[in-house]
């Protein structure tokens, strides 16, 4: 079994020595039909990165997101995990993956935090936790619950272990499913608006815990409308419209000075 470790520090920004690159994806393309969602994307992540997506609704945030672990198939593009690629084939049915093996190693590597929680219902939280370490991995059931109870600790819900999801509050689902994304102890981790489907009120909670995964140098790529969450925890920021980069840099130079109308135009309205 291998034991969940604390992350490494986030680089020195004066370090000459650049970060791992942990993932890397070039000219993502994705269509619903006629319509042309994303249109050429291309992001790499390093050890440390947290990067944040923004973007009116419909610019292709979360339809990128989910191309980065394969939820949505990409019509164009290359994609790699740790240097390692997925190869595409051309079916009557679209591009898909060859090797489905490579799939679900590369899931295993990059876990994603949804909007809406996706804890499984029937299950309690330590269940839902554990079952991915347990049946993914090969942990035993003892040594599941030892971290699973760790991470529950990690996210302040220690005492909701043997709770089901309907038993919980929205900000405790979620931090419950960030737990259940760590214990796959994943190289990146994919945050697709989590704090939208909160209460006002419970939102501090979830973005609490997120700041201190971004401070423990945990590599992150996250699609959010917290702006000032968005200023403090994040290396690079990327504006998408209507499926492209149309700028991005480190967040004072795109949140406080930006080059683009349209970004001047979306961050009026935040």
């Amino acid at each position: 079994m291998t034991t969940l470790q604390p992350s490494e520090s986030r680089p020195s920004p004066v370090s000459s020595e650049p970060a791992e690159v942990l993932l890397r994806v070039e000219g993502i393309k994705k269509r619903f039909g006629d319509t042309h969602v994303l249109k050429g994307i291309s992001l790499t992540a390093r050890r440390g990165d947290v990067i944040t997506l923004i973007g009116s609704s419909g610019s292709g945030k979360s339809t990128f997101l989910r191309c980065l672990n394969l939820l949505e198939q990409p019509d164009g593009g290359e994609l790699e995990i740790h240097g390692q690629p997925v190869h595409f084939t051309t079916t009557r049915h679209g591009r898909v993956p060859q090797d489905e093996k490579r799939v679900q190693w590369m899931r295993s590597r990059v876990a994603m935090v949804f909007q809406n929680f996706n804890l499984w219902s029937h299950m309690t939280l330590l269940e839902n936790i554990i079952e991915a370490p347990i049946h993914v991995q090969g942990y035993s059931r003892a040594e599941a619950i030892n971290e699973a109870r760790c991470l529950l600790a990690k996210v302040g819900l220690e005492e909701r272990a043997d709770h089901y999801p309907s038993q919980l509050s929205g900000g405790q689902q979620q931090r419950g499913a960030i737990a259940r994304a760590l214990a796959m102890n994943p190289d990146v981790m994919l945050f697709d608006e989590p704090t939208s489907a909160l209460d006002p009120e419970l939102v501090g909670d979830v973005l609490a815990v997120m700041r201190r995964l971004a401070e423990e140098g945990r590599t992150m790529v996250l699609v959010t409308h917290e702006m000032d969450f968005a200023r403090d925890v994040s290396t690079r920021i990327m504006y998408l419209n209507q499926g492209e980069v149309e700028e991005e840099g480190p967040p004072q130079q795109v949140l406080d000075t930006p080059r683009s109308n349209r970004l001047r135009q979306f961050l009026s309205t935040r």
